[in-house]
């Protein structure tokens, strides 16, 4: 008996030790998601800050193919592979190397996390330097679901969740959602919009999932969001960083032109995942204020008030912050799963706070 509860308290040392190994002990203790309120309640789940000389393999698989994946025949790129020589890890930065390999071949860098981390909700934020796309590539920040192959009209059940993909020329980026395979079923939801200064250093991209909405974030300014839970994961994923040829591009300059060898570099400063706290805040019940007006029509709750609204947070009932936004204007519409929530409005003008409590059946 001794013995069976001596292995028992091994495995769950091993298990707490698992767990605080992926959050890296020089990600600073107050890091937050860039772009929102620490009031949400955050607690780091994951991060990596890239020191060292080598990749921290407790958290991560380099990818090395032995096959060609989809050729990019608008940039003359019919061979390309993740090779494990073209990801490194150096001053700070993982860094992804494209390299014109042949004619029509480009070895490229790219990580995983499968099997080592995968997570369902929270906030995913990573620091990126883009490749450059006049030499023919494309840069990206994606989740994976493990069963994104199936089919059921939704990606409930796993879906690619591409958080920014960077492969023009000018200062644009794309975010999309597959589902569904990549086969006769396959379906996306791209969404493109501005990035400006681009090119310049460094910029961070995040992602806020939740079971109701997913929303991209550049540089802590909305870029994109999802509210149709058609396209909303509900299941663990895990995270890819890459460097592969651009598909948004076509012409000779990109690649056929470019000479033998080094193309360009991506750089990752750091990747950071925070969970959010179930019981950040509790809030109060119905403070019956006429300055705020909600009305639930099915699962799209708009919110009014008499004045403009800086900032809304939307609680359930545990007091978990299921939603935030600035809106700065005095109308703002989301979308709930059924539940008892309470929605709080600070008014832009004199700072006040509001509540109404509501229910979505």
């Amino acid at each position: 008996m001794q013995k069976k509860y001596l292995i028992f308290l091994c495995c769950l040392f091993r298990i707490v030790s698992n767990s605080q190994n992926l959050v890296d002990p020089l990600t600073p203790s107050n890091a937050l998601p860039l772009g929102l309120s620490a009031s949400i309640g955050w607690t780091l789940n994951f991060s990596d800050e890239f020191n060292g000389t080598t990749l921290n393999t407790t958290k991560w698989n380099v990818d090395n193919i032995s096959y060609s994946r989809i050729a990019m025949p608008s940039i003359n790129v019919m061979y390309w592979y993740w090779k494990t020589q073209n990801t490194t890890v150096s001053n700070g930065n993982l860094v992804m190397t494209a390299v014109k390999q042949g004619d029509s071949t480009m070895y490229c860098g790219s990580i995983n996390s499968d099997k080592k981390y995968t997570n369902q909700y929270g906030f995913y934020e990573a620091s990126f330097k883009i490749g450059d796309p006049n030499k023919g590539v494309n840069s990206a920040f994606w989740l994976m679901g493990s069963n994104v192959a199936n089919v059921d009209g939704t990606g409930n059940d796993g879906a690619e969740i591409d958080i920014f993909e960077a492969t023009w020329t000018t200062n644009k980026a794309q975010s999309s959602i597959h589902i569904d395979g990549y086969g006769a079923y396959h379906q996306a939801n791209p969404i493109q919009y501005t990035t400006p200064n681009l090119f310049t250093g460094y910029h961070t991209w995040g992602l806020w999932w939740t079971a109701t909405f997913m929303r991209i974030y550049y540089d802590g300014s909305l870029v994109a969001q999802y509210y149709d839970t058609k396209w909303i994961p509900w299941v663990p994923e895990r995270i890819i960083l890459s460097l592969t040829p651009g598909w948004g591009l076509s012409g000779k300059s990109y690649f056929t032109n470019q000479p033998l060898g080094l193309l360009t570099q991506a750089y990752v400063d750091y990747i950071r995942v925070w969970k959010q706290n179930p019981t950040a805040i509790t809030p109060v019940g119905d403070d019956n204020q006429k300055d705020i007006q909600v009305q639930v029509i099915g699962n799209e709750i708009q919110i009014n008030a008499s004045s403009i609204i800086a900032l809304i947070n939307v609680y359930d009932i545990t007091g978990k912050v299921v939603d935030q936004f600035s809106p700065k204007a005095n109308f703002y519409r989301t979308y709930l799963k059924k539940g008892i929530y309470v929605a709080e409005a600070k008014f832009a003008e004199g700072g006040e706070f509001c509540r109404k409590k509501f229910v979505v059946y």
